[in-house]
């Protein structure tokens, strides 16, 4: 379902060559598969998270290929993304106090995201 063949990903710098934050990383996820990405903090595993959801910011430097269902993510077009993301994968943040709302029940936070991705739905 999701294949990642060496990707190398250089964070926006005034070098004129990149200083890779990921240096060849390749995985392959199948369908029913869980993959964990562990290791210290500052290592990458963020961004090769942001990398698959094409949440990178401007100017941010990527080289290699990221595939879901055969399909390359790098050139999907904003319609394409925002299907994927609201239908085909979910992010996890890992500070939630910063992407939480205290004043909202995880259920509306569910609902809210729903929403977002499916406007039909009341």
């Amino acid at each position: 379902m999701l294949e990642i063949k060496d990707l190398k990903i250089a964070y926006p710098t005034e070098l004129s060559s990149p200083s890779w934050a990921i240096d060849g990383v390749s995985f392959r996820i199948g369908q029913g598969e869980t993959l964990g990405l562990v290791g210290e903090s500052g290592c990458g595993k963020s961004t090769i998270g942001k990398a698959i959801l094409r949440l990178l910011p401007n100017h941010t430097h990527v080289e290699g290929e990221i595939t879901f269902e055969g399909r390359s993510l790098l050139s999907f077009s904003s319609k394409q993304l925002e299907k994927f993301r609201g239908e085909a994968v979910g992010l996890v943040f890992q500070d939630p106090m910063t992407r939480l709302d205290p004043l909202m029940t995880i259920g509306d936070h569910c609902v809210e995201t729903l929403q977002a991705h499916r406007t039909d739905l009341t």
